[in-house]
């Protein structure tokens, strides 16, 4: 489990952006493999308040147009031409609670792959490519989505009462106490 690295105040004025990540990994205590296909020069200028080195990590990288995949607990730093010139793999899941054409447009827009999901309605199947980085995160979000959906049982009885006109209502004030019969009237 990766240390945050505590919240606190991170500044950078200038700074090679290599250089940051790495000195925010140590900090975060992650294993951190930053691409050598970052063009040289590339630097950060930054200020950040009450975010830890892992968040910083994640805004650096968002900021300057990177990629940062997780796998076997080692974090890779990438450039967007390396992330599509990763190898896809195919694959499949087959909902349970869920229907595959409604999860379809959310699972495209996760896709790192960018290639369209494909559908069989039948089998309620959904077959995509994704990058190897990538395809367990995918995996996991699908089981998130195929769940079963929350039900209320509503039960009713139904009680039928037919009015006598004859019977009549109320209190009846006569009854016995002791040897004594009390009445009214």
């Amino acid at each position: 489990m990766a240390d945050t690295g505590g919240v606190g105040v991170r500044e950078f004025q200038g700074d090679d952006v290599g250089q940051v990540l790495r000195l925010l990994a140590r900090q975060a205590k992650i294993n951190m493999v930053v691409s050598d296909q970052i063009p040289p020069g590339t630097t950060v200028t930054m200020r950040l308040e009450d975010v830890t080195a892992l968040q910083a990590i994640a805004i650096i990288v968002k900021a300057k147009g990177l990629f940062m995949d997780r796998s076997d607990n080692v974090y890779y730093i990438k450039t967007g031409a390396e992330r599509t010139a990763e190898p896809t793999e195919s694959d499949s899941y087959q909902f349970s609670y869920s229907r595959a054409a409604d999860t379809a447009p959310l699972l495209a827009a996760q896709l790192q792959s960018k290639e369209p999901p494909q559908i069989d309605e039948r089998t309620n199947t959904i077959f995509f490519r994704e990058t190897s980085s990538n395809i367990a995160s995918i995996r996991q979000l699908l089981v998130q989505i195929d769940r079963p959906t929350k039900q209320v049982m509503i039960e009713a009885r139904l009680v039928e009462v037919t009015a006598n006109p004859r019977q009549s209502y109320g209190i009846n004030w006569a009854g016995v106490v002791g040897n004594k019969t009390l009445g009214y009237g």
